[in-house]
């Protein structure tokens, strides 16, 4: 894989941090011939099988719900050397409840939107977390990130509500180095960012009206652990316009 990335065969910050992580918890396992096996997901763990229960792992997943691993069909984890093993888990619907707030949170992410006609008005959600927005004006879409500790090479995401059209990317300052802007989301990758209040703000418009779901946006150290993140802002969004 390193081989492959010095090609520059790649294509794209996210695929090379991802095999990064991968590569790293291969190297640093050590060697196991018994359970418990620990399952993880993009690097963070998600569950532990034991003899208690066996191959079977349930999980919450923020505003999907919950998410069986059966490895029924490929047979009990077995002793001997240590291996790797992936599997794919295909998550159908989500719901609306947030994801709970950590007791102790190292990062607290809010995302806020305001309109730009006339004057500058804050769009703020009802008691539902539900946010009223124009389709086709021109928006400002501001992610706040307040931390308790520095963070280096990491990627905040923005998760793209359906129709959601950057007019323009913000600049590359304040520790942004890198932006990749996809049809789900967008990455915002940070070289470095002390303890304290950070801000990334750009326009932005909705296109297609209707109920739109609006995931909340994460902050992933690329090469480490997650950190426990406090979440604000809309759920859902209701365009309105023809």
């Amino acid at each position: 894989m390193i081989a492959v990335r010095s090609g520059n065969d790649w294509g794209d910050t996210l695929t090379t941090s991802a095999a990064v992580r991968g590569i790293a918890a291969v190297l640093v396992a050590p060697p196991s011939h018994e359970l418990p096996v620990t399952v993880r997901v993009d690097g963070r763990q998600v569950g532990v099988l034991t003899s208690a229960n066996g191959n079977r792992i349930e999980l919450e997943v923020s505003r999907v719900g919950m998410v069986t691993l059966d490895c029924g069909t490929c047979g009990a984890p077995r002793s001997g050397p240590a291996s790797d093993d992936f599997y794919t888990v295909r998550a159908e619907g989500f719901t609306d409840a947030p994801p709970p707030a950590p007791a102790d949170p190292a990062v607290a992410l809010r995302t806020r939107v305001f309109r730009l006609q006339q004057r500058k008005e804050e769009l703020t959600p009802d008691a539902g977390n539900r946010m009223a927005v124009p389709r086709g004006a021109t928006l400002e879409i501001q992610l706040e990130v307040e931390l308790q500790q520095a963070v280096s090479h990491a990627r905040l995401t923005l998760p793209r509500p359906c129709g959601l059209e950057l007019v323009r990317a913000p600049r590359l300052e304040n520790g942004l180095v890198a932006i990749e802007s996809r049809d789900d989301a967008v990455h915002f990758f940070i070289d470095q960012w002390r303890p304290g209040k950070h801000q990334i703000a750009f326009p932005a418009r909705a296109e297609v009206a209707g109920t739109i779901s609006a995931p909340a946006p994460e902050l992933v150290p690329m090469y480490g652990d997650s950190l426990p993140t406090a979440v604000a802002g809309a759920a859902t969004w209701i365009v309105q316009g023809p």
